[in-house]
């Protein structure tokens, strides 16, 4: 049976009960996940699955459904166009073609649960290339809802542990920092990571270095006593990337809370523009081979963290401030480098550079083919969204916060990670009002 529709025609084609009957018993039967909006992906088993069929017309989409011929991914948009009177929207030809090896490959992604494996999992299981995607887990990840993207779980603690793997994939700062011990540099695809980029894992150390080499800098203090006579707003964060610990502004540094009072946090001048700019990029001994732009409009927390609502962005200055840094640190690998506006010194200020694989990585992922085909020798071909938004992270930031971003709701595309109930309760709470609660607690007892 097929469904036909003229991509070009304004007329209606009338659909018998029956297609729409056997079109949505498929769609229960084989429904994976939900992305974007409304995205549907299907997806027999790897072990089942043959080689898919490529649909070329550019005047049709003919999709034929039958137990054997859903070996495809199949995007359907909600309605948007006036007067869709049966309400099914327009089918896009979005068919992924994946490059076949002669090799399965098996991967292991460390920190399993973090954005950033998730969104590497996602991609993966849709590709034919790789037989098998588990999690691994190191000591002291954060573990939360078991995903369907990965086939099984291990505990990794040492090198023997990742033997019979052929592509291993760091998940965050942890992760990467592990397997540079373990391994030396990294290589993935195309792209070798230096083991000398974790040094940058000390902002403090990164933004002096930065200062160096002619880049705006906000003034920053890792101790008290250095402050002087600053009366300003400070934002706190941790000194090393990856460490635990709480960011937060406060008004002055009176205003500190004793338990952000010692020698692992660094107190930068605040910026009070809202957005933050980054940079994303692939390099090789200071070029950058591929590279995307997007600003945050909203993260979680709030004081400072992953994205929340981002979109797409170009400026000219950014992009030739980060080239300019890849050059002079002779930076080979992946890393995403963060901006702020600053209105008093009427240009862009570096806050930090992330020498790791970022939790907003969906948004290149889907944005740049060459970014995902320089790195796994895959080939994407999806809808390049110009807005993205992670539901969970949008909720914690509470109902302001999204009635704010009100535009973005009905264009952006959606990024499930739900979270349970006890993270998205603790995470509508503010970083200041957890610390008075904590202090308040504290002297009530």
């Amino acid at each position: 049976m097929t469904l036909l529709i003229d991509r070009r025609s304004k007329h209606w084609v009338s659909i018998t009960a029956c297609q729409v009957l056997w079109f949505y018993v498929i769609i229960m039967c084989e429904w994976r996940t939900w992305n974007g909006r409304g995205d549907l992906q299907f997806r027999r088993s790897r072990q089942e699955a043959t080689q898919p069929r490529v649909l070329n017309s550019k005047s049709y989409i003919a999709m034929g459904f039958g137990p054997r011929e859903l070996d495809w991914s199949v995007r359907v948009l909600y309605p948007y166009s006036t007067g869709d009177k049966l309400g099914l929207g327009k089918i896009c030809d979005c068919i992924t073609r994946t490059e076949q090896s002669g090799k399965n490959m098996k991967v292991l992604i460390l920190s399993p649960f973090l954005s950033q494996s998730l969104s590497f999992a996602r991609l993966l299981a849709r590709s034919k290339k790789f037989e098998r995607i588990d999690g691994g887990c190191l000591p002291g990840d954060i573990r939360s809802r078991k995903s369907k993207y990965y086939d099984s779980y291990l505990s990794v603690s040492g090198g023997d542990d990742l033997l019979g793997y052929e592509l291993v994939i760091p998940g965050g700062a942890n992760a990467t920092e592990f397997l540079v011990r373990v391994k030396g540099d990294i290589s993935i695809g195309q792209v070798r990571y230096d083991s000398r980029n974790i040094n940058y894992y000390n902002k403090l150390e990164f933004l002096d270095l930065m200062g160096s080499i002619g880049v705006e800098i906000p003034r920053t203090w890792n101790n008290l006593e250095s402050i002087g006579g600053y009366r300003g707003k400070l934002f706190v964060k941790p000194e090393i990337e990856g460490a635990k610990g709480c960011r937060m502004m406060v008004s002055s540094p009176s205003d500190l809370p004793l338990e952000l009072k010692g020698g692992r946090y660094i107190y930068q001048e605040y910026i009070g523009t809202k957005c933050t700019y980054a940079y994303c990029f692939l390099a090789k001994d200071g070029i950058v081979l591929d590279s995307g732009m997007h600003k945050e409009l909203l993260s979680y927390p709030r004081e400072g963290g992953s994205a929340a609502v981002l979109e797409s962005c170009d400026i000219a200055r950014i992009k030739d401030l980060s080239t300019h840094i890849v050059r002079e640190l002779r930076y080979s690998g992946w890393g995403m480098i963060e901006y702020k506006w600053c209105n008093k010194r009427n240009d862009f200020v570096i806050m930090e550079l992330n020498p790791k694989f970022w939790a907003s990585i969906e948004f290149i992922l889907v944005n740049n083919p060459a970014f995902v085909k320089r790195l796994f020798g895959i080939s994407v071909n999806r809808r390049k969204p110009r807005c993205m938004i992670w539901p969970d992270r949008l909720i914690c930031n509470g109902l302001i916060n999204i009635l704010r971003h009100w535009r973005c709701l009905s264009v952006a595309t959606y990024v499930w990670e739900p979270r349970s109930i006890r993270e998205l309760v603790a995470g509508a709470v503010s970083a200041n009002t957890r610390v008075k609660i904590k202090k308040r607690l504290k002297l009530a007892s």
